[in-house]
């Protein structure tokens, strides 16, 4: 699968982006270029500040090149180039259906390219399983493996201005002599205005949300101005959590961190800090979509699906991981044998002691 097809600017064969080397790659010549010798080559511009004309082109480059495919058995809807042959979910491995071209609303701003390549995700995942005498046997063979996907997860990074006040007793101890301080106690009613930035919340409502948020953090200075050029090799799963609604599951949390922020700056100027009362309301929330990228697999055990993901940017893994019944009870046998046999020989020597 790829996406828009890009020429190398040397002999005009092409070009693929490889994790690996952070490049595209030419399979003719083996030449390796940046996304920015890329692009100008191939008349186009990237950075990060668009002019108008320029997002516009970006979104009309979109809507041309991308195309929806949807999972008839699990329902997930995937964004890839839209002359595709044969596609499979991500989640279930079941074949998808093209179903018509995405508008320009599902383009997200910005995307995080692929740093961990497939060899370096599966030796990832080889290593993860290496230690689980647990899981069942065609967990760690080569047919497992094949199915790990990378896969472009849609993100909103919320920007949120929170008007946060605390009223706090608060303490300073004094030293009067070597034994003794002296206690000074303040009433403190303070407020700021507290602003987090690039807080992560997924808009895939069928990807576990705690796999997701255990993958974080990705480094978000990495953020590229989206270009279709990035989903070369990879497919997306397309939002179908909006912004307001994915990043109201974070807002109790940034509230608490202001509260704990406003704890910390007090603790500067005193030894001791009880809040008493604490206030935190939003005053205003931006956000950018973006493509995070994830190294995803799934395993169907039991009737049971399993998730597991690797960061695509850092390598940092989380997922849960199937146990082979099978297994647990042998062990469990084995070890209710074991316990039977020792028992036994220890009871029989503390018998001829006794004798």
């Amino acid at each position: 699968m790829q996406a828009v097809q890009y020429k190398c600017p040397t002999c005009g064969g092409d070009i693929f982006y490889n994790p690996d080397k952070g490049a595209f790659i030419c399979e003719y010549c083996n030449n390796a270029f940046s996304f920015e010798q890329v692009v100008t080559a191939n008349k186009r511009n990237e950075k990060i500040d668009l002019t108008d004309a320029e997002k516009q082109e970006r979104q009309n480059e979109f809507e041309e090149n991308s195309a929806l495919y949807l999972c008839p058995s699990c329902g997930s809807e995937i964004i890839a180039e839209k002359n595709a042959v044969t596609l499979e979910c991500y989640y279930c491995h079941s074949p998808v259906t093209l179903v018509g071209r995405l508008s320009g609303e599902y383009k997200p701003d910005y995307i995080i390219p692929f740093t961990v390549s497939r060899e370096r995700a599966e030796q990832i995942f080889q290593d993860f399983c290496k230690d689980k005498k647990l899981l069942p046997d065609d967990f760690k063979n080569g047919k497992v493996l094949q199915k790990i996907t990378g896969v472009y997860v849609p993100f909103w990074l919320g920007n949120y201005s929170i008007d946060t006040r605390v009223i706090a007793a608060c303490k300073r101890y004094i030293p009067v002599n070597r034994n003794t301080d002296r206690v000074r106690e303040y009433s403190v009613d303070d407020s700021a205005l507290v602003y987090y930035q690039n807080v992560p919340a997924d808009g895939a409502r069928l990807i576990d949300d705690e796999l997701l948020d255990a993958l974080q953090p990705y480094n978000y200075d990495d953020l590229h101005s989206f270009s279709m050029s990035y989903l070369s090799g990879f497919m997306a799963e397309k939002y179908d959590v909006g912004a307001e609604e994915a990043l109201a599951r974070h807002e109790d949390t940034v509230k608490a961190e202001c509260v704990n922020f406003m704890h910390k700056h007090l603790r500067k100027d005193y030894d001791s800090v009880a809040i008493n009362q604490a206030m935190a309301e939003r005053q205003s929330l931006g956000y950018k979509y973006a493509f995070l990228p994830v190294w995803f697999l799934t395993y169907k055990y039991k009737d049971k699906i399993y998730q597991y993901g690797i960061n695509g940017q850092t390598g940092k893994v989380s997922g849960s991981i199937p146990i082979d019944n099978k297994k647990l009870n042998l062990r469990a046998l084995l070890f209710s044998l074991f316990g039977a046999a020792f028992g036994a020989i220890f009871g029989f020597f503390i018998v001829a002691f006794l004798s």
